[in-house]
């Protein structure tokens, strides 16, 4: 139930400016934040009462990743080169999601908990798709609930702007596509996994209204990831018809059936990922005024960086995104740090697979599909934006892989009590 609450909050939860002043940075809290800190410190009373810890392989490059950010930041903040209070919020923040998929993989644990949350996951999103709507039919742009601001945190203003419809909780484009693009992975899981065409076509109306609010973000990151894994995944789909059949059905034809409708209207035109010219544009000036400027600081802490919340407030690195996520891991954390990352993925991508292909649970396999899809999809919008620190979609992301960890554990559980090798978990 808590973790069913954490996953609505995730989806809807307002940005709360708090007049906190921090060097370069508003502060902003969330629902999820104080539902964290709650289940954080009834996780830390059950670890003192049964001290056993099942991390599904990712403990390891979890708490190396964090060490050594914590070394780099504290480092550069004794040397007063960044503020206490920055460093402190970004590395925090930073911990909190990898403690966040921790903190699920192990408050999860039967089948039930499993398909509860995940089916409010999909609520979430459905509500989301709504207020999307709602949007469009009135001609507005932003969240439902619009908190007075204390003068300046929001600066600049762009940072409350957009080019779609937002979240109910969150006008960030980006923020936006990711999210819709992590609830499409999973609806997609669903359709695969169903049995029959009836379900198949009910997950497959989801999947299209979540494609759907992906798309009229207008994040060209999110929308990249999206052709990127359906391009991967056309293989392998190829060898399964009887999913084809189901994905050509319920979202394939209805894509390309709106995409007739709207042809040639002005809607269509204005969208901003269609106007091919500006990638070009796009990545010529990150390549000029950002990679470039900023790749230049490397060598003066290559083995473990500025710290965490650098980028923005040290001299000559006043840019507060590097917009290619390993550029700023290894800006933060140094090589090093760049090692214990990629390692974090790594597993995450394979604890994804192993799930998905292994697992005897239906969910499982969803949870596992949409791990490791949506690892894969990060990955490599990560090449051109950092697409790991904003905070709505990385939540939910880092909730996702905590319940694929919960799946992958209740299945080792299986296999080390079942009496009868031939007997299967039941199907959630």
């Amino acid at each position: 139930m808590a973790v069913g609450l954490l996953s609505l909050a995730i989806a809807l939860s307002p940005r709360i400016p708090l007049p906190i002043v921090i060097p370069g940075r508003r502060f902003d809290l969330r629902v999820e934040d104080v539902l964290l800190l709650l289940l954080c410190t009834l996780w830390l009373v059950h670890l003192v009462a049964r001290p056993r810890l099942t991390s599904a392989g990712l403990a390891g490059p979890l708490v190396l990743y964090l060490a050594l950010s914590a070394v780099s930041t504290v480092a550069s903040m004794l040397s007063r080169e960044l503020p206490v209070s920055r460093g402190a919020l970004y590395f925090l923040k930073d911990a909190e999601y990898l403690v966040l998929g921790l903190i699920v993989m192990h408050a999860v644990r039967t089948v039930g908990d499993l398909g509860f949350v995940t089916r409010i996951t999909l609520l979430g999103g459905v509500l989301n798709v709504l207020w999307v709507l709602f949007q469009l039919a009135g001609g507005t742009r932003g969240p439902v609930i619009v908190l007075g601001t204390p003068v300046g945190v929001y600066d600049p203003p762009r940072l409350l702007e957009a080019y779609g419809p937002g979240l109910m909780g969150e006008v960030s484009p980006l923020s936006t596509g990711a999210y819709f693009l992590l609830v499409f992975f999973l609806a997609l899981g669903f359709v695969q996994s169903s049995r029959s065409l009836k379900v198949a076509f009910t997950y497959g109306a989801l999947a299209f209204a979540y494609c759907a609010g992906l798309v009229l973000s207008q994040s060209r990151v999110a929308i990249a990831g999206l052709l990127v894994l359906l391009g991967l995944s056309l293989s392998s789909l190829l060898r399964r018809p009887r999913v084809m059949r189901y994905l050509i059905i319920t979202l394939l034809i209805p894509m390309m059936l709106t995409l007739a409708a709207l042809w040639g209207s002005p809607e269509l035109e204005n969208l901003r990922f269609l106007k091919w010219e500006a990638y070009g544009r796009s990545m010529a000036y990150r390549w000029d005024v950002i990679w470039t400027p900023l790749a230049a600081h490397i060598p003066n802490s290559v083995l473990i960086g500025f710290g965490k919340g650098s980028l923005g407030v040290l001299p000559d690195m006043e840019s507060g995104e590097a917009h290619n996520h390993y550029l700023r891991v290894i800006l933060e954390s140094g090589v090093l740090g760049l090692a214990a990352f990629l390692w974090i993925l790594q597993r995450v991508i394979v604890l994804g697979s192993q799930v998905y292909r292994r697992s005897h649970l239906a969910v499982g396999r969803i949870l596992g599909f949409t791990t490791f899809v949506s690892a894969i999809a990060f990955a490599v919008a990560g090449l051109v934006q950092d697409i790991f620190a904003p905070v709505l979609p990385n939540a939910l992301w880092w909730m996702i892989v905590g319940l694929a960890g919960a799946a992958y554990r209740m299945e080792r559980k299986w296999l080390e009590t079942a009496d009868d090798a031939d007997q299967h978990p039941v199907e959630a």
